[in-house]
């Protein structure tokens, strides 16, 4: 008769070995043919002739890293100033800070020769525009809008109402935020 021990020893190398079989098919189940095609590419399901044969595949894990960095904006300020017994005006865009702005239209405002400039208006990363009309003793008038079409229609219009007449527009400029990154 064969001896039990030795009989129990081989079937536990054939079942160590049936194991390896299976898991090794298991995998070979799961493997995709690249059919040559390089990363991040995948084979063209509908490839004729003369077409490429590999196209871009869905984008990996490793893909968001690579993409570039999302853009950084400054915000840049503009401000009219105004001395309303003279009609002089100073009037600034793009200025990094708010401080700035009105200080550098102040400046500019006396350097034309206003002596009690005062700040119309100060914006940021948008428009504005300065109206002025005769009526009711002389109307000044400064709007800011996303943009310089807009700015001048509603200082137009805020100064017809105002000053009961017609107004004509002085000033209009845009201060847009600019691109840092």
């Amino acid at each position: 008769m064969s001896n039990p021990r030795a009989l129990a020893s081989g079937k536990a190398k054939l079942s160590k070995c049936a194991w390896a079989t299976v898991l090794m098919a298991a995998l070979a189940a799961n493997a995709k043919a690249e059919q040559g095609c390089p990363d991040n590419f995948v084979p063209n399901p509908n490839w004729t002739q003369g077409q490429s044969q590999c196209i871009p595949g869905p984008p990996t894990q490793g893909d968001a890293d690579s993409s570039p960095p999302a853009p950084v904006w400054a915000t840049r300020w503009g401000a009219i100033a105004i001395d309303s017994a003279t009609g002089n005006m100073g009037a600034v865009t793009d200025m990094p800070s708010k401080r700035k702005a009105v200080d550098a239209a102040l400046a500019r405002c006396r350097d034309h020769g206003g002596t009690n400039c005062k700040i119309s208006l100060e914006y940021h990363n948008q428009c504005a525009a300065s109206a002025w009309g005769e009526g009711n003793g002389g109307t000044f008038v400064s709007f800011r809008a996303p943009s310089e079409k807009d700015a001048v229609s509603g200082a137009l219009n805020q100064c017809g109402q105002d000053s009961g007449g017609a107004c004509e527009t002085f000033y209009s400029g845009c201060s847009s935020a600019q691109r840092v990154r």
